[in-house]
């Protein structure tokens, strides 16, 4: 799979829109994400600037199309590529909301797809802490079963991103919790370390 600015543009619309999910390549995710959301916020507006590298291959209509379906009252393009989207401090905590709505979605729906696998998961507030409660001989024997934290560290990420977070503060770990101990056996952090 390969993560793409479309694809972030994706995640961001629908995020804005009905929830996040994410699974795509890792390092073209980090460069992406390190470029940051810019989060003004007011005392009845908020203003987001998000980088030009989430609309790479977007028209003008597909952006004003995502400022529209937010309920936005308006976006701007500016002059480096960036756009920033205004909203009323109701839509903003509205796609936060739905932003988590999007991270329970695929929660249930990994839970769904393995039930064997995952047991639970929880996260915290600031969506910067996964506990993900799974059968670990099912875990060690399911190749894919890791790969969960790759979504879960992208949710995170985006998630802190457009709720304001500086990127220095920016971090999600995702930790795996054997049902039958209750003790960690593998973390992981996000972004990844180098």
């Amino acid at each position: 799979m390969k993560f793409t600015s479309l694809g972030v543009l994706a995640v961001l619309a629908v995020s804005f829109t009905s929830g996040c999910a994410v699974q795509e390549d890792a390092p073209a995710v980090e460069e992406e994400l390190s470029q940051g959301i810019e989060v003004d916020e007011g005392l009845l507006n908020v203003e987001v600037t998000v980088p030009k590298e989430f609309f790479e291959g977007q028209t003008e209509e597909d952006i004003a199309a995502i400022a529209k379906e937010g309920g936005y009252s308006g976006y701007t393009m500016n002059a480096d590529g960036s756009v920033t989207y205004a909203m009323s401090k109701a839509a903003y905590d509205e796609a936060l909301q739905k932003m988590r709505d999007g991270i329970d979605l695929a929660i249930q729906e990994t839970v769904k797809e393995k039930p064997h696998v995952f047991k639970s998961v929880t996260y915290d507030d600031a969506v910067s802490r996964f506990d993900v409660t799974v059968d670990k001989d099912a875990y060690g024997a399911d190749t894919g079963a890791g790969f969960i934290g790759f979504s879960f560290g992208l949710s995170g990420i985006f998630y802190q991103m457009f709720d304001g977070v500086s990127t220095d503060d920016r971090e999600v770990v995702i930790n795996f919790i054997d049902d039958l101990t209750n003790e960690v056996f593998d973390s992981q952090r996000w972004p990844l370390e180098e």
